[in-house]
């Protein structure tokens, strides 16, 4: 079934392996701005259950702050000048925060001194990302601050903000993200156009099919970024009826194997909203890698089922390609 392209340009395509065990039905959407992730599983043999699910900046030479720099250049590409990067500025919130640069706090503190750490503060030498996640405000749907806290929802972001590179605890971009409030249009302050990606958190449980959703461009481009965690929780709840065991390929089970499959979501759609994957490939259902590399830009996350233990395969690193690609402006 197919329809000439265009932005609602869909297409049913099924993929059969060669060892005849598995048949996956999924959707794929023509070129345009939104990334979808669906999946249809079909059981053929009992024992083996596969399925498919949907869903280092370079800079030149370092930059010292002084009074007599450009006021105009950007040396790490993040949308912030270098001089704001280094005195810091106001974001464009109702309350004007004030944000610390590495030269000092501009009107909050003096110069130069109580300077924080990075991750509470803009630098010239790496790119700097804003973030607005917004979760449910109420129970029982508000998954996103059950399962991580108010005051702790950058660990959401753990597979992004990771240091570049593929050893454990790596396979980030090595951004420095910030976490800032909901405000109109996005725009982080008044002094630049750059833009904070907005991820929202959605209740809707409809579609079993779809675990995230947003658009392939940048920060910059249409708000978009969606992520379902009802049918994230309902989808493993669905594989691990009593007398079953529902573990990831690291050993973590329940709550844990769950917040892990957030996070991976999350990281995924972050990763359509900073341009990675640059190649669309219509066998993957576009901007996507094979099912089954193990990475976080994977077009679905495998699982097997053998002998009554689930086990999920979810990977948490970015290739090394895209940690090189990606693009905040």
């Amino acid at each position: 079934m197919k329809k000439t392209k265009g932005i609602r340009s869909w297409m049913m395509k099924k993929n059969q392996d060669n060892t005849g065990r598995e048949v996956i039905f999924t959707m794929k959407k023509g070129k345009g701005l939104k990334s979808w992730t669906y999946a249809v599983p079909i059981l053929i043999l009992a024992f083996a259950l596969p399925m498919l699910l949907v869903h280092a900046p370079a800079h030149g030479q370092t930059v010292t702050c002084s009074a007599k720099m450009d006021q105009a250049k950007d040396s790490d590409g993040d949308g912030f000048t270098d001089y704001q990067e280094c005195y810091g500025f106001k974001l464009a919130d109702a309350n004007l925060t004030p944000f610390c640069g590495s030269a000092g706090c501009g009107g909050s503190t003096q110069k130069g001194q109580n300077i924080p750490a990075r991750a509470n503060r803009l630098d010239p030498n790496s790119k700097d990302l804003f973030v607005i996640l917004a979760p449910w405000p109420s129970p029982p749907d508000n998954i996103l601050i059950q399962y991580f806290g108010s005051n702790n929802l950058m660990q959401t972001l753990e597979y992004v903000t990771n240091p570049i590179g593929q050893a454990a605890g790596q396979g980030g971009l090595g951004v420095t993200v910030h976490l800032i409030g909901d405000f109109a249009d996005r725009k982080v302050t008044s002094g630049s156009p750059q833009k904070a990606i907005r991820i929202a958190e959605s209740p809707d449980n409809s579609d079993p099919l779809t675990l995230g959703i947003s658009n392939y461009g940048t920060p910059n481009g249409i708000d978009f970024a969606t992520i379902f965690t009802r049918r994230i929780v309902s989808f493993i709840d669905s594989l691990c009826p009593a007398n079953t065991t529902c573990v990831d390929s690291t050993g973590l089970t329940s709550l844990e194997l769950k917040k892990k499959y957030i996070k991976h979501v999350i990281a995924h759609e972050v990763g359509h909203v900073v341009l990675l994957t640059n190649v669309s490939n219509p066998n993957y259902g576009g901007y996507h890698y094979k099912s089954g590399t193990n990475v976080l830009m994977d077009q679905a996350i495998y699982f097997t089922n053998k002998s009554g233990t689930v086990t999920y395969y979810i990977g948490t690193n970015y290739t090394t390609n895209d940690q090189s690609i990606f693009v905040v402006k």
